[in-house]
């Protein structure tokens, strides 16, 4: 499936309508870094922390 382009999601199911008006909400918002990857976001959008100071000096 992944070689099509189709990615496979797993959803403890429900109403089909409620599970995609949840996805549109996520895609919309802030939307995992492997989605975000797959909807064009560019890798230095897609980091949700910046490192402390402290942590760049050990880089």
């Amino acid at each position: 499936m992944v070689k099509s382009g189709i990615y496979p999601i797993k959803k403890a199911g429900g109403e089909a309508r409620q599970i995609l008006a949840d996805l549109q909400g996520v895609m919309a918002g802030s939307p995992p870094p492997w989605l975000a990857k797959l909807l064009g976001v560019r890798a230095e959008q897609r980091v949700r922390f910046e490192r402390s100071d402290d942590e760049a000096a050990w880089a």
